[in-house]
């Protein structure tokens, strides 16, 4: 659930550097969510290692989902 509650708060257009302190956890809980986020787009879009991820590139894939989230 809390994976889930990071990635909705990554879509709603959260700034990175205020997500922290929204979700009341550390910068590095933060980067540790965010890398278990990355991981699995990459393998749920069979992305290779080159493709670069970022913030902007989930909101754009999960916007649209936020009602399911």
């Amino acid at each position: 659930p809390r994976l889930r509650e990071v990635l909705r708060a990554i879509a709603q257009d959260h700034e990175p550097q205020l997500l922290a302190a929204h979700l009341k956890i550390s910068q590095r809980t933060l980067d540790d969510y965010k890398s278990a986020i990355f991981a699995e787009c990459r393998v749920g879009w069979a992305l290779s290692a080159d493709v670069r991820l970022t913030f902007d590139w989930v909101r754009r894939k999960f916007a649209p989902y936020l009602h399911l989230l």
